[in-house]
């Protein structure tokens, strides 16, 4: 190998290791670039739906029926334990009557037999005086002993009615006592038939008709409780980390640029699921998990229920 050749492989030699190193340094330059852009997000958006501080509640009937009357329209407010619809309640209401009048028989019956233990005590207290006075005629000779005995045994027999009466009452006050639990039962199965609202709140629907069925445990009705509304949103896994309480939040609608309100994160679930909020299907397939947030607003800007907005979390 001449001077010359020697001199260019030298050069080719220096060039490829410089190429090399420059590839590195650009590597790690961007790595690092990477790595800054990472630590350095100042944003996370996620989608949420707006809802009742309470969460909004499918009220249902425990009791199946035909509806007899509609109190409440749908959007309407109501107060708690204000009647929204009844259910045709005649039956209930037969028995309820049908009770209470058995009940008023039998305090009649009550108060019979106490009148006539009464009259018992009456009775027993003049046979006892007579008892004594003819024991005393006895003595002196002015009365039989027949006629003693006589007015014993009459004694006696009143005792025993008296008995007789005690027991009579003492049974007919435990079948009273059992009325009135009856009574208790009837007029609660009969109030079943008056659906009211659980508390202070708005119907948010309402697909009960009068003359319609009604099935048990079958919803009638969507409702908000009272109280402010808060933003409940999912956070993409890949930013789910990043998310903290008392984070301030922005709040707008879907793919608009105009401020709604602004809140904090109050909540945040300890584990990822999947998505929920906007699935179609329950059996939706998605291959990526969210974290569940909800964010409190600072203040109430009259947000419309269930509508679907953007969350602007700030770090």
């Amino acid at each position: 190998m001449n001077y010359r050749t020697q001199a260019l492989f030298a050069i080719l030699l220096a060039a490829l290791t410089t190429g090399c190193q420059d590839k590195q340094q650009s590597a790690k330059e961007a790595a690092q670039s990477a790595a800054t852009k990472q630590t350095q997000i100042k944003e996370i958006v996620g989608v949420g739906k707006v809802e009742p501080e309470n969460g909004i509640v499918n009220l249902a009937s425990s009791d199946a029926g035909v509806v007899k009357e509609v109190f409440k329209i749908k959007g309407e407010q109501v107060k708690k334990g204000e009647a929204i619809l009844k259910l045709d309640d005649d039956v209930a209401q037969e028995k309820v009557k049908l009770t209470a009048s058995q009940i008023t028989t039998q305090n009649t019956q009550v108060e019979m037999e106490r009148k006539a233990m009464g009259e018992l005590n009456y009775k027993i207290a003049n046979k006892k005086t007579l008892l004594e006075r003819t024991e005393q005629l006895v003595k002196s000779g002015a009365e039989t002993k027949q006629y003693l005995d006589d007015t014993r045994t009459e004694l006696n027999v009143l005792l025993n009615n008296l008995e007789e009466k005690k027991l009579s009452v003492a049974v007919m006050q435990n079948k009273l006592a059992e009325l009135e639990r009856q009574l208790i039962t009837v007029k609660t199965e009969a109030n079943k038939k008056t659906l009211t609202a659980p508390a202070n709140g708005t119907l948010l629907s309402l697909s009960a008709k009068a003359g319609g069925a009604l099935g048990a445990n079958e919803t009638y009705a969507e409702f908000a409780a009272e109280g402010p509304a808060v933003v409940r949103a999912e956070i993409d896994e890949l930013f789910a980390d990043k998310v903290q309480t008392e984070q301030e939040a922005e709040i707008r609608y879907v793919g608009a640029t105009t401020l709604l309100t602004k809140g904090r994160v109050s909540y945040v679930a300890a584990y990822l699921k999947k998505k929920s909020l906007f699935a179609e299907k329950t059996d939706d397939k998605e291959d990526r998990r969210v974290r569940e947030i909800t964010i409190t607003l600072d203040t109430d800007a009259k947000l419309l229920l269930n509508a679907k907005v953007e969350c602007i979390i700030k770090r």
